[in-house]
């Protein structure tokens, strides 16, 4: 087995840091349209609930959030106007959180402004790249023990070789 290098300690580094500007590239994109400025943690509610409504005990299971951390961000969405809380019709002791208009609005912001980035990514390096970095990148998640997490989140990563 090889030693650690610098090569390997700049490439986590560099996964961190690219996860980071991502989202900051996001979250520029939804102030600059007007939208209220989201926290990172609150952009995998959005995952969620792009799926369809769901309770808070739903959002902290599917998430791996604690219930208090899942409802504080819920709360922090709808203080912002971009969800809210409905009658549960399956279960009236429980309130399904759904994303308002502009709730929907920022996510589709945001999507395109992901897929905006990734079109320039994919303009700039050829197929092997891509996949051989995908390859790369997935399998240091899941070294890390973090594609389940994620995957969990719904955010569509392949499981690693």
């Amino acid at each position: 087995m090889a030693s650690s290098s610098d090569d390997e300690t700049d490439l986590a580094l560099t996964v961190v840091l690219a996860g980071l500007a991502i989202a900051d590239h996001i979250r520029d994109a939804l102030i600059a349209n007007g939208i209220a400025e989201i926290r990172f943690s609150q952009l995998f509610v959005f995952a969620r609930l792009e799926r369809g409504p769901a309770t808070i005990g739903d959002i902290a299971r599917e998430m791996r959030f604690s219930h208090q951390a899942a409802s504080t961000l819920v709360n922090q969405l709808e203080g912002a106007g971009l969800a809210r809380r409905v009658r549960n019709p399956n279960d009236g002791r429980s309130r399904l959180v759904e994303l308002t208009p502009e709730g929907m609005r920022a996510l589709r912001v945001g999507m395109a402004s992901r897929d905006g980035l990734l079109e320039r990514l994919r303009a700039h390096s050829s197929d092997e790249d891509l996949a051989a970095a995908t390859a790369v990148v997935t399998s240091l998640l899941g070294l890390a023990g973090g594609v389940e997490t994620v995957r969990i989140r719904d955010l569509g990563f392949p499981e690693p070789n």
